[in-house]
């Protein structure tokens, strides 16, 4: 039997990092305890392939003489149309959306979703950065809503000097 608890997707606008301790909602992490920081795709929705019967349907409606099934066609063509663009709408948020997968050593996963890829590739920065370097006094607050970071990180003024470096 799969324990549930063992995976927790997580909705939240903030996380914060006290030293050696991340913490979002209701939840703390011990980072010293975390064997994997990784991101993952969203799922894209399935195309709903019915619709293409429903077009199908519709167009066949044309075929008979009377108003109403010419009526009836074009609202089950629209239908269809509508729910086709809804579909092609969630599968262009998705591309941007990426998921924060973070392990414990002992085996639990906690996913966080965020809606700027490239803010989570620096949220990834940023926890290594932490992770790597447990001597560093690190108080961080990271904005998932508004993708910014706050409070004065001496882990973000790393990874800024890092990024300096390389670029130089």
């Amino acid at each position: 039997m799969k324990n549930e608890s063992a995976h927790r997707e997580i909705e939240t606008e903030f996380l914060k990092i006290h030293g050696n301790c991340m913490e979002f909602r209701n939840t703390i992490i011990q980072l010293s305890n975390v064997s994997l920081i990784s991101s993952e795709e969203i799922a894209s929705p399935k195309f709903p392939t019915w619709t293409i019967l429903a077009i199908i349907a519709g167009l066949a409606m044309f075929a008979f003489s009377s108003t109403m099934m010419t009526v009836l066609g074009i609202a089950v063509i629209a239908y269809a149309g509508i729910i086709i663009y809804q579909w092609h709408s969630r599968t262009e948020e998705t591309k941007e959306i990426k998921k924060l997968l973070i392990m414990t050593n002992s085996g639990n996963r906690f996913t966080i979703v965020f809606n700027n890829r490239a803010f989570l590739e620096h949220v990834i920065q940023v926890l290594t950065e932490v992770i790597a370097n447990p001597d560093h006094t690190s108080d961080v607050t990271i904005n998932i809503k508004d993708n910014t970071f706050s409070d004065s990180a001496s882990a973000i003024q790393s990874f800024e000097e890092i990024k300096q470096y390389r670029k130089g």
